[in-house]
């Protein structure tokens, strides 16, 4: 699968190319104010919460041991506290599946004026890296236990706190999200003949492609591809 990366025509997309990197942000910089739901406390059961005191009075880990002699109420405030601390370290990377989306020409890639990197990525199918953005009404709930042994160290587990952190709500649904996830503000460095093609918007000014012509010269196999508008119905097209 091709993902897209909707890009302004400015210094930080010209610095991306040239370093063949894709910059990850935290959470807080994005422009949805439910972005991973980072503000967002959660609620657990009586019963949930004797799970976990159970499973953490034994663990490894001295920070869990320590919950596990905490009340329901603030054993419950540390969990959202830790949770909100971790979402405030990690990044992640928007791409989308859809190069012909008018309006995420409009807000991402500055009026059209900008351009859409198309990825075929190596390493699509890693999901601590890649996760597909789930859409929907309201929060699934927080899968306390997997958080437990999360914290323990179990790697493996971060697959689940990524997914959730990849829910977002029904109104960006036509955007297609997917996410490159890192554990803290950097490029994701992708290779050479990963970038697979650059799509010019329809404003973008000859300079421009002059410019982007030139930077991924050297690179392997880019399809260069001007963008154009349809009537009828309304759309953009190859």
């Amino acid at each position: 699968m091709i993902l897209y990366k909707y890009c302004p025509w400015n210094k930080y997309t010209i610095t991306a190319l040239a370093l063949k990197g894709l910059w990850c942000h935290h959470a807080t910089k994005m422009n949805d104010p439910f972005e991973c739901f980072w503000t967002v406390d959660r609620k657990f059961s009586d019963d949930v919460l004797d799970q976990f005191r159970e499973f953490s009075s034994s663990a490894k880990s001295q920070t869990l041991r320590k919950l596990a002699t905490l009340d329901n109420q603030r054993l419950t405030e540390s969990i959202n506290k830790d949770r909100r601390e971790k979402v405030k370290k990690y990044a992640f990377c928007s791409l989308s599946e859809n190069p012909f989306d008018i309006l995420m020409w409009s807000h991402y890639a500055d009026s059209h004026q900008g351009i859409a990197l198309g990825f075929e990525f190596e390493d699509f199918g890693n999901e601590k890296i890649f996760q597909k953005v789930r859409y929907a009404e309201r929060l699934d709930e927080y899968d306390l236990m997997s958080w437990a042994w999360f914290m323990e160290g179990d790697d493996s587990l971060m697959v689940g706190f990524l997914r959730d952190l990849t829910i977002k709500s029904l109104d960006w649904e036509r955007e297609k999200e997917w996410r490159i996830w890192r554990k803290e503000p950097c490029y994701y460095n992708y290779k050479s003949h990963e970038i697979k093609e650059i799509l010019f918007g329809i404003n973008c000014t000859a300079e421009t492609k002059s410019i982007i012509s030139r930077i991924v010269d050297l690179q392997d196999d880019v399809n260069l591809v001007e963008i154009e508008t349809r009537n009828d119905p309304f759309g953009l097209v190859r």
